[in-house]
């Protein structure tokens, strides 16, 4: 019930406090079970429509903060007149992606239009500030129909759109105490000022640098499906990966031999390879591509042998492989092939830091290691067929 200053009978501050406890009680229980619910529903929504988002996170007032906006704000004995009770805030990486999931929210949810806002349109281009979109909504007809649903007919919460840039500003000005313009001395709002046209300045340039990079990354793609050359970088390994007849027949010699399937490569592997690339000294496509060139067969058979040799137990590789393989991602070429390179110019210190971790560095596993390397080599020569056929190395070594 909402109190108004012509009522007879304004409750004292104590008829207040006990009402608002009382229906804080009852309702925050519910609140609480519906924040996770929601929570993890937008989660499997924002999956679905493959929005990538920095976080999603919802909290529910304390009972302190519901009493004093309900009684300062509303003027009301109850908080059943608070549409934030529950509120669900998502952070976007970049400020164009909080109109997508805007959409998304208009779709799933039944908004409340009344009392849902764009803060952005609100602020003057003159003025400083850095606001979200918010919508009160409810969970919608369809939805409530369902049995698990049910019980949260009738409840509102509140969902908050915002770059991550944007939140940053919020959080900070939340922290310095300050709400209004109007509240802050007038030097220190010069400064708000030009600290929010940096901030949204950087939120474009972020857009802006994100759109750079997509081109960039269909015209590597564009460049090496028809051979020419790209320097080395996360972009054009995926695009070598993906493209190059040498790295696929790499992957794929390597593959059939274990009796595995490739999984699509990602990025983190890609920038992985990169960096091997990198610190081997090639600062482009081509130049690595010639410097393997009439070696991929040795390889493959290389990296498969490696790859199936028993370890000791207690022993691993810097790249772990599992004992049972089930699949390889895509690139698992490349990174023998960078391997391969490292053990024909690299220092033993080098080639023992990349193949074992620090307590199996030692003479006899770069021995047992050299040996595997050198006679892949002549099964490659030989063309032997396959090289799981042969005796271990290990037996090898030691006969």
């Amino acid at each position: 019930m909402t109190f108004s200053a012509e009522m007879a009978g304004q409750p004292s501050n104590l008829t207040w406090r006990f009402t608002i406890n009382d229906d804080y009680q009852n309702l925050a229980p519910e609140f609480v079970a519906l924040g996770s619910k929601v929570e993890l529903l937008v989660r499997e929504l924002l999956h679905t429509d493959q929005l990538e988002v920095h976080n999603v996170s919802h909290r529910v007032k304390t009972r302190e903060s519901a009493q004093t906006k309900a009684r300062d704000k509303l003027k009301s004995a109850s908080i059943a007149p608070l549409t934030d009770i529950l509120g669900l805030r998502i952070i976007t990486y970049f400020p164009d992606q909080v109109d997508e999931i805007a959409s998304l929210i208009e779709r799933e949810f039944l908004i409340v239009l009344k009392n849902s806002v764009d803060k952005r349109a609100l602020l003057d281009p003159d003025r400083f500030g850095y606001l979200s979109s918010h919508y009160v909504v409810s969970i919608g007809p369809s939805r409530s129909s369902l049995p698990e649903w049910a019980a949260y007919r009738e409840m509102v919460f509140e969902i908050q759109i915002r770059s991550i840039l944007q939140h940053s500003w919020a959080e900070i000005e939340h922290d310095l105490g300050y709400k209004a313009a109007s509240s802050i001395p007038r030097d220190v709002r010069r400064r708000f000022s030009r600290l929010a046209g940096l901030l949204e300045l950087a939120d474009a340039e972020f857009v802006s640098i994100r759109e750079e990079l997509k081109t960039y990354e269909k015209a590597v793609t564009k460049a090496m499906s028809a051979g020419e050359d790209a320097d080395v970088n996360r972009d054009s390994v995926i695009a070598l990966v993906v493209e190059d007849p040498t790295s696929i027949n790499l992957d794929n010699e390597i593959a059939k031999a274990l009796g595995v399937h490739l999984t699509p490569i990602q990025e983190y592997y890609a920038a992985d390879r990169s960096s091997d690339l990198l610190r081997l000294g090639f600062k482009s496509i081509r130049a690595f591509l010639q410097a393997i060139e009439g070696a991929d067969t040795w390889i493959a058979k290389f990296a498969s042998a490696w790859i199936a040799e028993p370890k000791y137990k207690g022993e691993s590789a810097a790249y772990e492989e599992p004992r049972v393989l089930h699949d390889l991602p895509s690139g698992i070429g490349l990174l023998y092939a960078c391997r391969h390179l490292l053990l024909r110019s690299g220092s033993d210190k080098q080639i023992l830091e990349e193949f074992f971790s620090p307590a199996n560095q030692s003479a006899e596993a770069l021995r047992l290691l050299r040996t595997i390397h050198t006679r892949t080599r002549e099964v490659a020569r030989l063309d032997a067929g396959d090289i799981e056929e042969w005796p271990s190395s290990r037996s090898r070594s030691t006969s």
